[in-house]
């Protein structure tokens, strides 16, 4: 177990060694690189499509296990997610990273600590809520969402979990942003041996497939969104004038929770279709 906690902790303490503060989203700037113009409208709307998909997916609610807490059971976390994206030149050319953030320097990923509060509720239902940063910003992220494990109670079946969720990016004066999400989460709780008889001990080996639809609003003039050649994003078909199929993301997530008495580690990995991959970890006190 002490291993596992090791690894927790110098995830959650970690971060990616940024060159400037704030590294704000800045949309304003992605028709210049190092101090000349960039007019190439398409790369910019493919840029900007870019950034959108990959904050979209690292800021989603991530599947939190196969059962619930149960109806008396809280857990107080703190986590932290890295979205691996493409920081520094590729191809011969700047990234998307490169050209938003300040300076024109990025790094080869994103870093979000946060603070989390579940808590059971009768008939195998359970809600959680989530307060984060994304670092080296002056931007938060603010979630929550609701589980309900059908089959909790059942010793001979696998246990299964839906789970739904909304997450908003919030305080970039150019960029509103928010992320609906839903998975179907399947696993296993496994007891273990340990020499604290009188404790429990588990371990939750799970995996989910799930979907993130994103809206992006970019908060710039409209003579400054024509000159960028950028606009609103949205995953939803009734949204006719911003419908972008690239903000629907479905992915692919594996996972394991494991409890020792009242301490809970959970580790996680996220593949979406076509955003950045995703690690998220938490540690804290389960009760």
């Amino acid at each position: 177990m002490r291993p596992l906690l090791l690894a927790a902790a110098l995830l959650l303490t970690a971060s990616p060694a940024l060159a400037g503060y704030p590294q704000d989203v800045s949309l304003s700037q992605l028709d210049s690189y190092q101090g000349e113009s960039y007019t190439n409208t398409s790369q910019i709307a493919a840029d900007y499509q870019t950034v959108v998909q990959d904050l979209g997916v690292g800021i989603a609610n991530k599947p939190q296990g196969s059962s619930t807490l149960g109806v008396d059971g809280y857990d107080v976390s703190m986590g932290s997610t890295l979205v691996f994206v493409t920081g520094n030149r590729f191809k011969g050319g700047p990234t998307a990273w490169e050209r938003v953030r300040e300076g024109n320097q990025a790094t080869g990923a994103l870093w979000v600590p946060d603070v989390s509060l579940r808590k059971g509720l009768p008939l195998s239902l359970e809600v959680g809520a989530h307060l984060g940063w994304m670092s080296f910003t002056r931007q938060g992220v603010v979630g929550g969402y609701g589980r309900v494990a059908p089959l909790e109670g059942q010793p001979k079946l696998p246990e299964l979990a839906f789970q739904v969720g909304y997450t908003g990016y919030v305080g970039n004066d150019e960029l509103e942003l928010g992320v609906t999400d839903a998975s179907v989460i399947v696993g296993k709780t496994v007891p273990f041996a340990s020499q604290q008889s009188s404790k429990t001990h588990t371990i939750q080996p799970f995996g989910a497939v799930g979907m993130d639809w994103i809206k992006a609003t970019p908060v710039l003039s409209p003579d400054r969104l024509a000159e960028l050649g950028i606009g609103p994003l949205s995953a939803k078909k009734k949204d006719a004038a911003s419908y972008e199929p690239g903000m629907r993301q479905v992915y692919l997530h594996a996972g394991v929770r494991i409890v020792s008495g009242d301490v809970a580690f959970r580790l996680g990995a996220t593949v979406p279709t076509k955003a950045a991959p995703t690690l998220d970890t938490s540690i804290g006190y389960t009760f």
